[in-house]
């Protein structure tokens, strides 16, 4: 999986090299806009955090004492 996921992103990387794969969109315009950014960092700011928090979650739910 972790295979074929590299070589899909490696032809779409590809393909915007050579240009046969466009945004329908202005990149330039989308990267001014400071609403275009908060997705982004939302995302950064969280998954490492979900990241370091889901191994004690499941830890926990693991040692609960079933009801």
């Amino acid at each position: 999986m972790a295979l074929a996921s590299a070589l899909l992103l490696l032809m779409a990387g590809a393909g915007f090299i050579c240009g046969a794969i466009a945004l329908p969109f202005d990149m330039n315009a989308h990267v001014r806009n400071t609403l275009a950014w908060a997705p982004f960092l939302v995302v950064v700011m969280f998954a490492p955090l979900a990241l370091l928090l889901a191994p004690g979650s499941y830890r926990y739910t693991l040692r609960r004492p079933v009801e």
